[in-house]
């Protein structure tokens, strides 16, 4: 366990950080020595504050200024609706960290255990590649497209959040008043990036400046914490998924071929012609009764060894599963309302852009809301399709045992592999909120429901 509490932070990408900064995100070693509590305390809070801020403001102008306008009144919701959701979606990111710690302690200690694995296959077909330097690159390769899909976040959400801060600036109405008599004549009001009610005070300058200013960061704060609690989940589902395929090419390098056997079986007995593994045995007796047999043979020891392989690459599956199970834990709540938020705030924000769009009246508005609809399809799309890659890659376990030269192998080691592939027969999935699961299907489900509703508002602005 010492070896893997040093590399957890290995685990954790860039979005950790950040979060981090935040005060939303302590990690497991500082965790355990409770430094400097008060000060990650402060930030989480001031962080919650400027979440927090942006629903106040924009329920503001629904209850002292009600909009007249259809589109203005989603807008508001849509505000509403998405600051809820990223509210919920922290606070049970932050509720759940203990879940998290221990998944990626889990994580450390299976990439500890099976570290070189895959080096002992020697032959056997398989499902890409058996060294211990592809798994390595596979570990890598998972990496790498965490931090890819973060760059990707971040620039889609730089779009979405300079449209929101600068849209006022651009169509003209960030004209705050110098004076009380021009607050007596009919002059529209100053917008602001969040749809907020203003008072007579806060319409002058310096006091809209800073209105302006503050929401500015509101808007950062809260869309670098949707996008880096979005990344970091997407990261834990990507060391899943990264373990999951290890494991296939694990299990396909357990197995000798009939070609392999016989070559083998040409060999010196010594122990220089024993895979790696074999020199490196260890016993799994607390869970499999593995018989010391005298080795008579080279035929029996590759048997043996190959047994023991296989023993070893059951543990590791066991311990995924368990894995899947702490991060189904973690996430199964705050994604279950996300998607749901989210199906909500596409419908809102397809149905603001058409019909501003078709007015013609203020397409800056427009273009803000075109700018932050991909981020939500963007969001919803990543949770489903990586969650999805974990029922493909444990689908393909059976396969992967199934495809190899189990035929050649003796009597115990076949019932073994009957057991592993009834096993794993029941794909590993992540059901949030118990209901839905993350798949594509799932994915498909939110755009159909956000199609419904923006039909159905869509209806309703045409009757009027």
């Amino acid at each position: 366990m010492t070896v893997a509490r040093g590399r957890q932070h290995l685990l954790v990408g860039r979005s950790g950080g950040v979060l981090r900064l935040l005060g939303l995100w302590t990690p497991p070693a500082q965790r355990d020595r409770r430094s400097c509590d008060a000060f990650v305390l402060l930030r989480c809070c001031l962080s919650f504050i400027l979440m927090a801020s942006m629903p106040v403001a924009s329920f503001s102008k629904l209850y002292w200024d009600t909009p007249d306008d259809l589109e203005e009144l989603s807008s508001c919701i849509f505000v509403i609706m998405a600051s809820i959701a990223l509210l919920i979606k922290a606070g049970c990111f932050v509720a759940q960290q203990r879940s998290v710690h221990r998944l990626l302690r889990m994580v450390a200690a299976v990439r500890a255990a099976h570290s070189e694995q895959a080096a002992a296959g020697g032959g056997g077909g398989g499902c890409g590649g058996g060294g211990g330097g592809g798994r390595n690159d596979t570990r890598a390769a998972y990496r790498t497209r965490a931090d890819a899909v973060f760059l990707y976040m971040q620039g889609m959400t730089a779009v979405a959040l300079c449209g929101w801060v600068c849209a006022p600036v651009v169509s003209g109405d960030a004209s705050p008043s110098s004076s009380s008599d021009e607050l007596n004549a009919t002059l529209p009001h100053a917008k602001t990036p969040l749809p907020t009610w203003l008072p007579a005070g806060a319409q002058r300058s310096p006091g809209y400046e800073l209105l302006y200013l503050f929401e500015a960061l509101c808007l950062t704060v809260s869309s670098q914490v949707l996008l880096c609690v979005d990344v970091f989940f997407i990261d834990l589902i990507l060391l899943v998924v990264a373990e999951l395929q290890v494991l296939n090419d694990n299990v396909a390098a357990v197995f000798v071929g009939a070609t392999g056997s016989e070559r083998r079986e040409e060999t010196p007995t010594g122990d220089s012609a024993l895979p790696a593994v074999r020199r490196r045995r260890r016993t799994f007796s607390e869970t499999f009764a593995v018989l010391d047999v005298t080795v008579d043979n080279t035929t029996q020891r590759i048997s043996e060894d190959m047994y023991d392989q296989l023993v070893g690459n059951i543990r590791h599956h066991q311990m995924i599963i368990q894995c899947v199970q702490v991060l189904q834990m973690a996430m199964s709540y705050s994604i279950f309302a996300l998607l749901f938020f989210n199906m909500t705030s596409i419908c809102l924000n397809i149905f603001v852009t058409a019909s501003l769009l078709q007015s013609d009246v203020d397409l800056v508005t427009a273009l803000k809301a075109v700018f932050t609809t991909p981020v939500f399809l963007y969001e919803s799309a990543m949770y489903c399709i990586f969650g999805q890659m974990i029922i493909d890659q444990s689908e393909h376990l059976p396969l992967s045992a199934f495809s190899c030269g189990w035929t050649d192998a003796d009597t115990r080691l076949q019932k073994a592999v009957l057991v592993f592939m009834l096993r794993s027969s029941q794909p590993l999935r992540i059901q949030v909120g118990k209901t839905y699961e993350l798949s594509k299907e799932t994915f498909v489900r939110v755009l159909n429901g956000s199609y419904a509703l923006f039909n159905m508002l869509y209806t309703f602005q045409g009757k009027k």
